[in-house]
């Protein structure tokens, strides 16, 4: 391979070792348009890597080769340079300087930075010369000795691991950066940022040199003082404040949508170090607004509430705009709604407009900078200039922000179509997050546990603990129940003393063991569910409200017969009211206006003996509050689905995941069973004040609209015998 260098009228090469097995020859010529000339030895080319650079001087032009030396170089064979139209030079080993910089002793200013580039842009990269003390220390005495005004970088903070902030570096538009250490040569990989005196770099000492290449090439010393604060320690009244560091992490490490540490960072100094929030609420104005909610969803989207007030027209646009980019809000990700209390609060305004749903929920998925908690609303008006809108942030845990996403809207106001554009999108993110970060159950034994019990009995606690002293007593009135696994799951740890102590007392009367299961924290039906059925060791499992009481002996045999025949995978009884009609006799699904499945219960407020209730039958679905299953058929099918919030169609998902595996479900009227209904669920604020319950219907009918259309078209068993 050749490398081109000056020939016509060339004077005898050069050569200075720059690292060990690494030399730099240059070669004067007259001529910057000659022939270029070889580097050769023992009659072979030498191989890549090697370049070059040309530094024009007066009269002549240096033109500089950096090579890696032959492994097997001696004195009585040297390099021969040269080319075509002229005779090759020999260049010895002996004739190495010591000194690399000997060859530039006499040139200006810029042609030694010229030098100074090649080395840092590609000798460093070509030869790996990174960790090299040699070169560094070329790399140091060169850039001092071509630098007149050297300036000061101070070390502000720690940023990262392998990150600090530096203060006093206004670097030229264009620059890259490398760090000269006292052992090390770095190039920066941290983007240059364009405005300001601050930068990030990788990890700098006292003394190290930061070189800016460019066309205006600057160098800093390094000055670290004895204690150095991280970044999230600082604050507006100290020293350094955090206002300037938050916009340089912010410009530094905002790039993509990868959750990591930096990541993680700038959200932190989003909480910590807040923009002031802004709106416009003066009615003398023409225009108004207020981002109420800014909630992210942990995996790059961001929902936004609150009201915008434009009786002129004069908004054209609305995006949201981040530290990493600005994205448009579009009709399909925005809905407007009522704001009785914006049109109240505003009535006697000059300015009065006709458009009476100020509101607005917004849910965007894919948002530039995923860390980001504190968005602006930018509004652009019809003259293309822009109002921003900039809201509190939100310090909520994924939990929480779920229920408040859902909750967000008041009572009236909320449709399918904005439960599917821009509520639902919001909370399935949260909520998959909310349930994915759970800790280990603690389990407390009562009594010793059966050996071989013939079913395990699963009871869900939340708030409500009413019943369990008279659902307790029943099972063990009962010959068959009173053989069973009795495992209590507590879904409100906070009551773990309390509940512990009761059924410590209830095995007493009773001496009846169970087990209490409790959950790290409330994480609703279906995984309290499926956290009972891991310690559950029976062939059957039957899932059983804390607020459902048999009416009498003997209804749990009944339950299990059906199990005798292999295509059981499920069993129900029937559930009554307290005034003994009939609240449950299976289960089926129907539509409403809108053409939303939704659960219904066979001769729901019928009399207890009503004859078509009094029919044992396979049946669409049974309730969860009351349903017997194989334990291996659970585990085959994957348990409870958890995708459901708090509670609410997870059980008629769990019966149409049971018919889907080819099993069939039962319904047993022989069993009779109380049923306090909704008790439990009722001291939920998350279902109540929200609008899971909608959440969960939508989902539901999304999983299993064609599967429910085609098992409703079915002859059903009470038709079959009406015929």
């Amino acid at each position: 391979m050749m490398l081109r260098m000056i020939a016509a009228g060339a004077t005898r090469p050069r050569g200075v070792i720059l690292a060990p097995g690494v030399a730099l020859i240059a070669v004067n010529s007259p001529d910057p348009s000659g022939a270029g000339i070889g580097i050769s030895f023992r009659g072979t080319a030498l191989p890549a890597p090697y370049g070059s650079v040309v530094i024009e001087t007066e009269p002549h032009c240096l033109q500089i080769a950096a090579v890696r030396l032959p492994t097997d170089q001696t004195d009585d064979h040297p390099l021969l340079i040269g080319s075509a139209r002229s005779e090759h030079l020999p260049l010895y080993l002996s004739e190495l300087g010591a000194d690399p910089l000997s060859i530039v002793a006499d040139l200006d200013i810029a042609a030694r930075w010229r030098l100074l580039e090649f080395l840092l842009n590609f000798c460093c990269a070509a030869f790996r010369l990174k960790q090299s003390g040699f070169f560094a220390q070329v790399c140091m005495r060169l850039a001092l000795d071509c630098t007149r005004n050297v300036g000061i970088a101070t070390v502000e903070a720690q940023v990262l691991a392998g990150r600090v902030l530096l203060s006093g570096m206004n670097v030229p538009r264009g620059s890259t950066l490398a760090i000269i250490g006292r052992n090390t040569v770095t190039q920066s990989s941290v983007p240059v940022l364009p405005t300001g005196h601050l930068q990030i770099l990788p990890r700098v000492r006292s003394g190290d040199l930061i070189i800016a290449s460019g066309p205006d090439p600057i160098a800093w010393t390094v000055d670290e003082p004895t204690s150095v604060p991280h970044v999230l320690s600082l604050s507006d009244k100290g020293r350094f404040p955090a206002a300037p560091a938050r916009s340089a992490c912010r410009q530094a490490l905002g790039r993509g949508h990868r959750i990591g540490p930096a990541t993680q960072l700038l959200r932190e100094m989003d909480l910590l170090f807040p923009s002031p929030a802004r709106k416009l609420d003066d009615p003398s104005q023409p225009i108004g607004g207020e981002v109420e909610l800014a909630i992210p969803d942990s995996d790059g989207g961001m929902f936004l509430s609150g009201w915008l007030r434009d009786p002129l027209g004069m908004i054209d646009e609305m995006g949201l705009a981040t530290d990493s980019g600005r994205i448009l809000l579009t009709a399909g990700c925005v809905e407007r709604l009522h704001r009785p209390d914006i049109a109240k609060r505003f009535a006697a305004a000059t300015h009065r407009g006709t458009d009476a749903r100020q509101g607005f929920v917004a849910y965007v998925s894919d948002l530039p900078g995923s860390y980001t908690v504190q968005p602006h609303l930018s509004l652009q008006l019809r003259s293309g200039s822009r109002i921003e809108l900039t809201p509190v942030p939100c310090s909520l845990g994924h939990a929480a922000a779920r229920d408040t996403v859902l909750g967000c809207v008041p009572p009236g106001q909320i449709t399918p179509a904005m439960m599917q554009r821009c509520i639902a999108p919001a909370a399935a993110r949260l909520h998959r997050s909310a349930m994915q970060t759970r800790d280990a159950v603690d389990v407390i034994y009562i009594g010793r546990p059966l050996a071989k019990p013939v079913a395990s009995i699963l009871i869900p606690l939340y708030r409500n603990l009413g019943f369990i002293r008279f659902q307790l007593m029943a099972l063990a009135e009962d010959p068959d129940s009173c053989q069973s696994q009795i495992i209590f799951v507590l879904d409100s740890p906070e009551q773990r003393n309390e509940v512990e102590h009761l059924l410590r007392g209830l095995f007493r009367l009773t001496d009846l063991p169970v087990s209490l299961v409790v959950m790290p924290r409330n994480l609703g039906y279906a995984a309290a569910n499926n956290a009972g059925a891991r310690e559950a060791t029976a062939p059957i499992l039957l899932l059983l409200n804390s607020d459902v009481v048999p009416t009498a002996p003997g209804w749990f045999g009944m339950l299990m017969e059906p199990f005798a025949r292999t295509s059981v995978g499920a069993t129900g009884p029937k559930l009554l009211f307290e005034d003994g009609s009939i609240q449950h006799a299976g289960l089926h699904f129907e539509c409403d206006e809108d053409g939303i499945w939704f659960n219904r219960h066979y001769h729901k407020g019928m009399p207890r003996y009503w004859p078509d209730a009094q029919l044992r039958r396979d049946v669409p679905g049974v309730t969860g509050a009351a349903l017997a299953i194989r334990r291996k058929l659970f585990e085959r099918i994957g348990g409870v689905c958890e995708d459901y919030i708090i509670g609410d169609y997870e059980d008629s998902d769990l019966c149409l995941r049971i018919r889907a595996a080819g099993s069939t479900i039962t319904y047993v009227p022989e069993a009779e069973l109380f049923h306090f209904e909704r008790r439990s669920i009722g001291l939920h604020s998350g279902y109540t004040r929200t609008h899971a319950a909608l959440y969960n219907r939508l989902l539901h009918h999304d999983r299993w609209d064609s599967t429910i259309t085609a098992l409703m078209t079915e002859p059903s068993p009470l038709r079959r015998r009406r015929a």
